[in-house]
């Protein structure tokens, strides 16, 4: 998977909606029936969002990279993780 530089996801994700419909790939008349079927999958990833938002805001990701670190810097975890095998 690659990130495009210079633009975000959701501008990445529009320009190959796009291409996706220009290209014949997916036609306008199945749009609602694919919308239909990927809607459960997409709130998902928008509850996702939101909880990501909620606990950035309320400084969870500050106070807990002390542990997220500490855990890091375990030898067996660099040995597995880290090194070439």
């Amino acid at each position: 998977m690659l990130r495009p530089k210079p633009l975000n996801e959701g501008t990445a994700a529009a320009i190959g909606a796009f291409l996706m419909l220009g290209s014949g790939q997916v036609l306008p008349q199945e749009l609602p029936a694919l919308s239909q079927d990927i809607a459960p999958i997409l709130l998902f990833f928008l509850g996702l969002m939101l909880i990501c938002v909620v606990a950035e805001k309320a400084g969870f990701y500050r106070q807990y990279r002390f542990f997220a670190l500490a855990s890091i810097q375990s030898s067996e975890f660099v040995a597995i993780y880290c090194l070439p095998s």
